[in-house]
């Protein structure tokens, strides 16, 4: 999802390697895990469609009563939920009338807040995430930031960034660290940050929604997703895990962009992989 142009290649995984090594030892790691990839990507294959809202919610029973969660309890997802520091997961009730005796039941849900890589309508951007609009982008959200890493820069300079196998590119407000408390969007060990320019995007009728974990999100424009280097407003190294800005790093000459199909086909459904720690 970004960090990567239309050529491919993506680097610094060190992150995602601590990330594994700490979900062999931490079964609350193993858990988000194994929920970010279910509520993300996997809803569908596991037999949950018939109950998949399309703001991504599952009731929780249906989620326990799955055999990869045997032994889990309700307690210890509203405990993950709770503390989970990037807001990964929501819980909320659903209301459901009870037929002829109009009857109302309550069913405690849960969703990913973003992430996903569910795609063929069963999801609705609008239903999961809130639209940025002009207005709002110009006095909210004028810039958004996407970190990635040196090699896949390269690419991204004159090719764009791409959603890959997730329904959206993901962002962040703010650099992880700054006094405005991003939460989500951006991964950990990005070395380079790349400002996008929402406002001048929203206005040319480029989709972005904001998470309710705060992450922006857009899916970008075609088939591939794309949000194309005629957006992107600047871009610097990252010196450190607190987010301080770096150098500068020069955006390509209009000259140089690449041609990227941003036709509006779609691709289809691709269940993704899930990424753990990176946001």
């Amino acid at each position: 999802r970004g960090g990567r142009g239309a050529s491919g290649g993506r680097g610094g995984r060190g992150a995602r390697g601590r990330f594994l090594a700490n979900w062999a030892r931490d079964p609350d790691v193993a858990l988000s895990v194994n929920l970010s990839q279910l509520l993300r990507h996997g809803a569908l294959d596991a037999g949950l469609g018939d109950v998949l809202t399309p703001a991504g919610g599952v009731p929780l029973d249906r989620v326990l009563a799955l055999p990869r969660f045997k032994g889990v309890t309700a307690e210890a997802i509203e405990t993950l939920v709770a503390n989970c520091p990037k807001r990964r997961f929501e819980l909320f009730l659903a209301e459901k009338g009870g037929g002829g005796d109009d009857v109302t039941t309550t069913t405690k849900m849960i969703r990913a807040t973003q992430g996903h890589s569910i795609r063929g309508g069963a999801l609705d951007d609008d239903a999961m995430l809130a639209r940025v609009s002009v207005e709002r982008a110009r006095a909210e959200l004028r810039y958004a930031v996407h970190g990635t890493s040196l090699r896949a820069w390269e690419t991204i300079k004159t090719e764009g960034l791409l959603r890959m196998r997730r329904r959206h590119v993901h962002l962040a407000a703010a650099l992880p660290g700054s006094a405005d408390e991003v939460t989500s969007g951006m991964r950990s060990d990005a070395q380079v940050a790349v400002w996008v320019d929402v406002a001048a995007a929203v206005a040319d009728g480029v989709a972005f929604f904001v998470a309710a974990n705060g992450a922006v999100l857009t899916p970008g424009v075609g088939r591939d997703g794309v949000l194309h280097p005629r957006y992107f407003h600047r871009a610097c190294r990252v010196l450190d895990r607190a987010s301080r800005e770096g150098e500068a790093l020069p955006l390509a000459d209009a000259a140089a962009w690449k041609d990227v199909a941003e036709s509006d086909d779609d691709d289809g459904d691709d269940d993704g992989d899930d990424d753990g720690d990176d946001d």
